[in-house]
C-alpha cells in the first residue's frame, strides 16, 4: 500500500498541471479545471499522510535546504522578469537621443493629442515596400504612443481592395484620418498635416462657406453632371457648413462667411453685389471666383480692381489629346510654389477654360500671382467662331501664347470692420483678404471633380482661403547626418578587441580555473 502511495505525489503534480492548462484554454468552464485541482489536493493529502515521516526527514536534510535555496533564487529571477515585462507592456517609455529630436512630436501636437476625448483612427494605404511607408509608420506610431485615443493601421491596397473602395482611396500613400463620423485624406504625410487634420475633425464648431446664387451658378444640391453635390458632400465631410447666399437681397456678405464661392454665374452680378463683394474682400473676406468663357463681362471688369485679367478667349491645348480629352480641355502640370499647391503633383483638367492672368502693379494693396499654367504648346484662342467650326490655330499677335495661366491667387490689404465704422477718418490695416480666380467652373462639377487632381486643387484652395492650413504650424525636422568616422587604427581596435581579444581572455581564465579545480 505504501509503495503505491509514493506515486500519488507525481499524480498530484500531473493533475495540477492539467488543471492549469485547462484554465488557460477554457477559463469559462469551471468544472474543467476545478475537478483536476480537487483531485490533485486529495492525492497530495493522501501522499503526505502515508509518507509524513520521509517528508519530514527530507525537509530538514542538508540537501533539501540547498535545493530550496536554488528554487527560491530561480523563482525570484523569474518573478523579476515577469514583473518587468508586465510594466513595459502597460507603461512603455521612449527616449529620443537624436540631436534635433527627430523622433519626438512637437509640443503643439502633444497638446492636441492629450486633449482628445473621442477616438481618432488613421488608415495608411501603402503598397508593400513603397516609398514613404516607413516614414508614415514612424509618424503614426509616435501619435499612437502619445495618446491611447489614437490608433492606426497599415493597409496594403493590393491585398485589401475592398477597403480601398470603401475609403474611396485613389492614390498609393493615402492616409485616411477618421473621427467623429468624418474623415479626411492626406498625402505626403507630415506631422503638421496630421495634427491639423485631427483638429479639424474633432472640433465642434463649423466654418461656413457660402455659395452665391441668383445668376445661374452651379447648384450644390444638384446631382447631375453639372451639379456640385460632390463638392458639397466633400466639404461637409471636412466639417464645413454650406449655405446659399442671395447677395442681391442683403446689404453685405454675412459676417460668419469663412469663404464665399462664385461658381460659374451665367448672368452678370448687379453693381451693388460687386460693391458688397469688394467691401467683403477689403475687410478680410475670402472669395473663390470661377468664371467661364464668354460670360459676365461686368464681373470680368470688376476683377481688374484686384489686378486680375480674364481673357476673352478659350484655352486650346493639343496635349489634351494624348490623355484622350478634347483640345479645349487644357492639362495643367505646372503649379507655382504656394500653400495651395504645396506637395501637389497631380495633373488637373479644365474643360473649356479661359485664360486668367495678372495685371502687374495696377492697384496698390493687392498682390496677385499665377497659380497654375498650361504647357507651352497651349494658347488662348480669341477667334471663337473659328474654334466652334473646329478650325482653331494659333495666330501670333492675336492669340495669347502659352504657357497660359488658368488660375490666379492674390491677397488684398484689409481694414478692421469695427474701427472703420466707428471712425471713418482713421482706419488701420489689420486683416488680409484672399481670393482665387479660376477661368472655369466645370472642373469641379460632378463629372470632373474626381478627374486626377481637380478636386484636390479646389479643396486645397478652399482650405487656404478658410485659413485652415494655419491651425498649427510645425516646422519639419531636418534630417541631420552625423556619421561616425574611424581612423584605420580605430577600425582595427573595434574589430580585434571585442571579436578576438575579449573571448581569448575569457578562454584563458576559464582554462586556468578548470586546471586549478582538477589539481585539488
Amino acid at each position: 500500500m505504501k509503495s503505491i502511495t509514493r506515486y500519488l505525489g507525481l499524480i498530484a503534480v500531473l493533475l495540477a498541471l492539467i488543471g492549469a492548462a485547462t484554465y488557460a484554454l477554457v477559463p469559462e468552464r469551471l468544472a474543467a479545471y476545478l475537478v483536476p485541482w480537487v483531485l490533485a489536493l486529495v492525492c497530495l493529502a493522501v501522499y503526505i499522510f502515508f509518507n509524513f515521516k520521509e517528508i519530514r526527514t527530507f525537509i530538514f536534510s542538508r540537501q533539501a535546504r540547498y535545493g530550496a535555496g536554488s528554487v527560491l533564487s530561480v523563482l525570484l529571477v523569474l518573478g523579476i522578469i515577469i514583473f518587468i515585462s508586465i510594466m513595459t507592456v502597460r507603461h512603455s517609455a521612449r527616449w529620443d537621443l537624436t540631436q534635433n529630436k527627430r523622433f519626438s512630436l512637437a509640443p503643439q501636437t502633444v497638446k492636441v493629442l492629450k486633449s482628445l476625448t473621442e477616438p481618432v483612427k488613421a488608415e495608411a494605404f501603402f503598397q508593400e515596400n513603397s516609398p514613404g511607408q516607413d516614414l508614415a509608420r514612424d509618424i503614426l506610431d509616435q501619435y499612437a504612443h502619445a495618446s491611447s485615443k489614437f490608433e492606426y493601421e497599415m493597409v496594403d491596397p493590393d491585398r485589401e481592395p475592398a477597403r480601398v473602395r470603401a475609403a474611396k482611396v485613389t492614390r498609393n500613400g493615402t492616409i485616411v484620418v477618421e473621427a467623429a463620423g468624418r474623415n479626411e485624406q492626406l498625402f505626403n504625410l507630415s506631422e503638421e498635416q496630421l495634427t491639423n487634420a485631427i483638429i479639424r475633425l474633432v472640433r465642434t464648431d463649423k466654418k461656413r462657406i457660402y455659395f452665391l446664387v441668383g445668376h445661374g451658378e452651379k447648384d450644390i444640391e444638384e446631382f447631375g453632371r453639372d451639379g456640385y453635390s460632390t463638392v458639397k458632400k466633400t466639404l461637409e465631410d471636412q466639417n464645413y457648413e454650406l449655405k446659399k447666399l442671395k447677395l442681391m437681397q442683403v446689404a453685405d456678405a454675412p459676417l460668419d462667411a469663412a469663404v464665399l464661392v462664385v461658381a460659374g454665374p451665367r448672368k452678370d452680378l448687379f453693381l451693388n453685389e460687386m460693391k458688397a463683394m469688394e467691401r467683403y474682400l477689403k475687410r478680410g473676406g475670402k472669395v473663390v471666383f470661377m468664371i467661364d468663357p464668354e460670360t459676365c463681362p461686368r464681373l470680368v471688369k470688376f476683377l481688374t480692381r484686384f489686378n486680375v485679367r480674364l481673357g476673352d478667349d478659350v484655352i486650346v491645348d493639343q496635349l489634351s489629346r494624348i490623355y484622350g480629352a478634347d483640345y479645349t480641355m487644357p492639362v495643367i502640370l505646372q503649379y507655382t510654389s504656394h500653400p495651395v499647391t504645396r506637395n501637389f503633383t497631380l495633373a488637373s483638367f479644365f474643360p473649356y477654360a479661359r485664360s486668367v492672368s495678372v495685371i502687374e502693379g495696377k492697384v496698390k494693396g493687392v498682390k496677385a500671382g499665377s497659380l497654375a499654367q498650361t504647357e507651352k504648346q497651349a494658347w488662348g484662342e480669341t477667334n471663337l467662331e473659328e474654334l466652334r467650326r473646329g478650325r482653331a490655330r494659333y495666330v501670333k499677335g492675336e492669340d495669347l501664347a502659352g504657357p497660359v495661366s488658368v488660375c490666379v491667387v492674390g491677397t488684398v490689404e484689409g481694414v478692421d470692420r469695427q474701427e472703420e465704422s466707428s471712425s471713418r477718418a482713421e482706419t488701420r490695416t489689420v486683416t488680409e483678404g484672399r481670393f482665387i480666380v479660376f477661368g472655369d467652373s466645370d472642373f469641379v462639377s460632378n463629372s470632373y471633380v474626381n478627374v486626377q487632381g481637380n478636386g484636390d486643387l479646389f479643396f486645397s484652395a478652399v482650405s487656404w482661403l478658410a485659413e485652415e492650413e494655419d491651425l498649427v504650424s510645425i516646422r519639419p525636422k531636418e534630417m541631420i547626418s552625423d556619421p561616425l568616422i574611424l581612423s584605420p587604427l580605430q577600425g582595427k581596435l573595434v574589430f580585434w578587441l571585442p571579436v578576438v581579444a575579449l573571448p581569448f581572455v575569457l578562454l584563458v581564465i576559464g582554462t586556468l580555473v578548470l586546471v586549478r579545480r582538477r589539481g585539488r
